[in-house]
């Protein structure tokens, strides 16, 4: 009993005793795991000596997308582009306008439509429809005009009674033009541009002929108080090239600039729209009558113009109105009241 007590008590001396001089052996040099005579270490620094373990095979989450687009590329495929990965598909009548940032075309025909306009031509000249195709590989460009569906052309080909109406096209060019020359106001309307695609890319493209016009700006009646000066503006539109003179005459007689009466001048500005302005100071009663405005090019415009002597101008030029149009709104005034009359019962 007592050697038991004992042993029991000199325990922990002999354990300490047995592990104070256990040594970690290293590939390099030696390090002590537990002082000599000393308390033991607890700052684990002897972790650092301990080779660490094998590794482990990868995360499959966190291995890249092979699949994800980078996000800032310059080549990136279509249908997306470099500022987003939305895919961007063509339309069905194919009518796309490519933004600046799209680094590739699609692929497949379509139709520029910058280039595939509407067109306004003038009567008796040549009208070009222009329709402009990429990528069109060996597909084939039909018109058909649109009222009543009729084929007009097939590749290069005719397919009309109207030797008017004809095909241009260049080999290697993506313009498919359709002419039609001496053209008339009846053919204004819709043309249809047709890609053999599928399904067919269609565009639609307004034809709108238009003649030579030629008016003079106001009413057809002015009145000019005595004295004052008649000024008339005359505006030619639509001819097929500036009129070469513009003649303006009083009565059916030309006006002369150079006569003894005096204060008379033109001034005519030619371009797409030419204007010209007649001015005749100090007007008279013998001013009165019919001014006409004849182009070189375009039809003849003409107005009444009407000199007050000024006993009643507010009569004569009622807030604008002719006195011809005065008398049929009292007409009209009279005449509605008579009907109010007899429409109203009588009471006795």
């Amino acid at each position: 009993m007592t050697l038991f007590v004992r042993l029991f008590l000199l325990q922990p001396i002999l354990f300490s005793s047995a592990w104070s001089g256990i040594r970690v052996q290293d590939s390099s040099h030696d390090t002590d795991l537990y002082q000599q005579d000393g308390p033991i270490q607890d700052d684990k620094s002897y972790l650092k000596n301990i080779s660490p373990a094998p590794s482990l095979p990868p995360n499959p989450h966190t291995l890249p997308n092979p699949f994800k687009l980078p996000p800032h590329d310059d080549d990136l495929p279509y249908p997306f582009t470099k500022h987003s990965q939305q895919p961007r598909l063509p339309t069905r009548k194919a009518r796309i306008r490519l933004p600046p940032f799209v680094d590739q075309l699609p692929p497949g025909p379509f139709i520029d439509p910058e280039r595939s306009g509407n067109v306004t031509a003038l009567v008796g000249r040549l009208a070009t429809l222009n329709c402009r195709v990429n990528q069109i590989g060996n597909r084939t460009v039909s018109w058909l005009r649109d009222r009543d569906t009729h084929l007009l052309t097939v590749g290069r080909y005719t397919y009309t009674s109207d030797q008017r109406f004809r095909a241009q096209h260049n080999t290697g060019s993506e313009d498919w033009p359709l002419t039609i020359e001496y053209a008339q106001v009846r053919d204004s309307g819709v043309y249809e541009c047709q890609v053999s695609s599928t399904p067919p890319i269609r565009h639609y493209i307004w034809l709108n002929v238009v003649e030579p016009q030629t008016q003079i700006v106001g009413d057809h009646d002015i009145y000019i108080n005595r004295e004052s000066s008649i000024n008339l503006t005359c505006i030619v539109d639509y001819t097929p090239e500036p009129p070469a003179y513009v003649i303006w005459k009083h009565n059916g007689k030309v006006v002369s600039y150079d006569s003894e009466r005096g204060g008379v001048s033109v001034v005519t500005d030619k371009g797409p729209t030419t204007s010209s302005n007649l001015i005749v100071r100090g007007a008279s009663i013998r001013d009165s009558g019919v001014y006409s405005c004849s182009p070189s090019t375009a039809p003849t415009a003409g107005v009444t113009v009407h000199i007050l002597n000024g006993e009643h101008p507010e009569a004569m030029q009622h807030a604008g109105h002719s006195p011809q149009r005065v008398s049929m709104l009292l007409l009209g005034s009279y005449s509605l009241a008579l009907l109010l009359m007899l429409a109203l019962p009588f009471h006795y």
